[in-house]
């Protein structure tokens, strides 16, 4: 009879369940904001970003300085729906990894995506209910491209330290070949 594995609950699954929690109350926090509110919060960065790219901004026309404003607040909200996403799936990946047994990178990737682009979608249909936001596909594929960055990041780094803990431990093996070589040489010389 086979035994299966169940999900053990280790340091890394604490602290990768809480980023993955705490991550999602961000995103329903900033998704349940009026777009009164919702303006204010991006407003805040977007003249301090606006004023960093365009130092004569506030010698332009009102007009021209208000679509420069507009469009690097709307550039920052599409920023900021990518990078909550991108971290919501690298979270996700490193609690199923560390959830798992036997690990699959592939399975957790995917796994950590398709959570992510659901948040995605029920994080839109939330804001449908909130005033003057609205569900929008076009946030949903900006979401869930973060989402993919993020996987695919976390599935790099990964990648990466598995190779080098591979070769890492070739080497020490190579290094320790050489060793019994060199040993069982003096030995026999000396006999």
């Amino acid at each position: 009879m086979t035994k299966k594995s169940t999900p053990k609950l280790t340091k890394a699954a604490v602290i990768f369940g809480i980023l993955v929690i705490a991550t999602c109350g961000m995103i329903f926090f900033f998704s349940s904001e009026n777009s009164v509110q919702s303006s204010i919060t991006s407003g805040r960065i977007s003249g301090l970003v606006a004023k960093l790219l365009f130092p004569d901004l506030d010698s332009m026309p009102a007009d021209v300085r208000d679509e420069i404003t507009t469009d690097v607040s709307h550039a920052i909200r599409k920023c900021a729906h990518f990078t909550e996403y991108l971290l919501l799936a690298q979270f996700s990946f490193q609690l199923l990894m560390a959830l798992l047994r036997p690990r699959s990178n592939i399975v957790c990737g995917l796994g950590a995506l398709a959570f992510s682009a659901i948040y995605a979608m029920t994080d839109e249909y939330h804001q449908s209910f909130v005033p003057g936001r609205a569900m929008a596909a076009k946030d949903v594929l900006i979401d869930s491209s973060g989402g993919l960055l993020g996987v695919f990041l976390t599935l790099m780094v990964r990648v990466y330290i598995e190779w080098k803990k591979k070769k890492a431990g070739s080497v020490s093996n190579h290094d320790s070949a050489e060793n019994n070589d060199a040993d069982d040489a003096s030995a026999a010389s000396a006999k």
